[in-house]
């Protein structure tokens, strides 16, 4: 299922580089604030007291969010810690100036050593000479997750095959699949025996399952939210998308969800009698190009959205006339 998860093309090698961290006065500061925005893996805007500032994680360096594993990255830390109150501790700055921070969550992890065991992140020169990174550093490597599954970047880290750099096919036996999305749910094939299908489900309790070893196909797919309210909301997707490829005794990563990308289109049409209208559709795509195409909240469809197009250009009174009103269904 995983794309082409390249390292950032930037020369990672050197990535110490980047970060030149600078002692400051208020070096062994502490203090809460809210995420409120992210711009990489590694780049934050937290505001505190009212005000706004870019932060960089300590330690690590992830892929820009033009390669597939950077947006891996971007989509984990949203998941984390976007919109939740996190605890900094500074730790320096950047050449350019940026404040670097450990963001530290409620269990007491920071968001820099986590990305680091997921794979998602490398560690600069500082980082590698923290050795509670590094361990989490290779770890990740041992276990080719993330970035280390790639071919090294101009030598930045080890040559790994993978399913798309003719790694043999996966032999007979059991192997694992995870999703860090909670009650994350997929009908899937395999892809040199189609009549073989079936149910994966993970979730709090079950983050991994274990699976024949193979190439997988997924048809359909979905997870499931609680909001503040107690109400369950599901997101239903499906399709023809490749899947994990499980090799024995090994765990393979399914990386689906958010952040999404939403697309609107409108087209002009004419019913059988002749009669004009606007069709308008909405896609949802996931951080693998997953597409999403059903909504559900308590087992059903939410009332269905009002959509209003107005005319576009013009005086204020031509931008404000309203062409057509009505409501789109899900699915």
């Amino acid at each position: 299922m995983q794309k082409t998860l390249g390292a950032r093309k930037m020369g990672l090698a050197g990535v110490g580089a980047l970060l030149l961290l600078a002692a400051l006065p208020g070096l062994c500061e502490e203090f809460t604030a809210t995420v409120v925005g992210i711009t990489r893996g590694d780049i934050f805007e937290i505001e505190r007291d009212g005000q706004r500032q870019a932060v960089h994680l300590f330690g690590i360096v992830c892929p820009d969010t033009t390669e597939s594993c950077g947006r891996y990255a971007e989509g984990f830390a949203r998941r984390l810690v976007l919109d939740k109150e996190v605890r900094c501790s500074v730790k320096g700055e950047t050449e350019s100036g940026q404040t670097v921070v450990d963001v530290i969550r409620g269990s007491g992890n920071t968001l820099s050593a986590l990305l680091l065991k997921a794979g998602l992140a490398r560690c600069d020169e500082t980082g590698a000479s923290d050795p509670a990174l590094k361990e989490r550093e290779d770890s990740a490597r041992t276990a080719r997750k993330g970035l280390w599954r790639e071919p090294s970047d101009g030598g930045a880290g080890p040559s790994v095959p993978n399913e798309d750099d003719n790694r043999p096919p996966p032999g007979r036996g059991m192997g694992r699949v995870s999703c860090d999305l909670r009650d994350f749910w997929t009908i899937v094939t395999l892809e040199d025996d189609g009549s073989l299908e079936g149910r994966i489900e993970l979730n709090d309790r079950r983050r991994t399952v274990t699976v024949p070893t193979g190439r997988y196909v997924m048809r359909r797919w979905g997870f499931m939210r609680r909001d503040a309210t107690g109400a369950t909301w599901e997101l239903v997707g499906g399709g023809t998308h490749k899947g994990p490829v499980v090799y024995p005794n090994e765990t393979a990563e399914v990386r689906f969800g958010p952040p999404f990308t939403a697309k609107v289109e409108a087209y002009n049409h004419r019913a059988k009698d002749g009669t004009p209208y606007v069709a308008v559709a909405v896609s949802n795509l996931g951080v693998a190009g997953e597409h999403y195409h059903t909504l559900k909240r308590n087992g059903k469809r939410p009332t269905a959205p009002l959509v209003e197009i107005f005319r576009a250009g013009g005086d204020a009174a031509a931008r404000g006339a309203r062409v057509s009103t009505g409501t789109m269904n899900y699915g």
